[in-house]
């Protein structure tokens, strides 16, 4: 351990760059759509204590993010779109109905599990697969990671990978936010990670 050594000169502390921060309130702890999620993630790290970190929602009302992270693989719609080789701006345009994204999405999730069925029946492997004995091919792995089933509710979409959810929100820009528990007004809290949008 490194000790101090005397004597020392204290520095006087510049009181222009010196920066001050208000008490904070449960007003402090709104956010909304029109920040991006990396701006309510950071929020709702900051204020997790409190006065934590509550959002005006059009399909739950109010709630208050209890877990919350920056996904890796999804970050922003556009990767969504990416992960499912969409060759369309689908997903760019969010005045596009819910009941239009949800089927269209789920139309190439659809096409995407059907290629892969036939890539695997054509494939060498096929009696391993049968046997349950795990594939050798990256391709085949794959599939058994893929995207099942996609829906959206206003500003939601849920992603199911497999037997994984995964629930986002739709922030500013197309951002994604995955929300992992939130709590309602009534004092219910839902983990989303075994919630199924209906």
């Amino acid at each position: 351990m490194n000790k101090i050594s005397f004597p020392f000169s204290p520095i006087i502390q510049d009181e222009n760059q010196a920066t001050f921060c208000k008490m904070f309130d449960k007003s402090d702890s709104l956010v909304n759509l029109e920040m991006t999620a990396v701006q309510i993630w950071c929020q709702w790290r900051a204020f997790i204590a409190f006065p934590g970190t509550i959002l005006g929602d059009s399909y739950f009302g109010q709630i208050k993010i209890l877990d919350c992270q920056i996904n890796d693989q999804f970050k922003t719609l556009k990767d969504l779109e990416k992960d499912l080789d969409l060759q369309t701006d689908l997903l760019t345009d969010l005045t596009v109905s819910q009941t239009n994204l949800e089927n269209n999405l789920n139309n190439k999730v659809n096409n995407l599990n059907e290629n892969s069925t036939q890539k695997l029946i054509n494939s060498p492997n096929l009696k391993n697969v049968l046997l349950n004995q795990k594939p050798q091919t990256e391709k085949t792995e794959k599939t058994e990671n893929r995207i099942t089933k996609i829906t959206q509710k206003h500003s939601w979409i849920q992603v199911k990978i497999t037997k994984q959810n995964i629930t986002f929100l739709i922030c500013k820009d197309q951002t994604l936010l995955q929300i992992t528990k939130i709590g309602l007004v009534d004092g219910k809290k839902i983990d989303f990670s075994g919630y199924n949008f209906p």
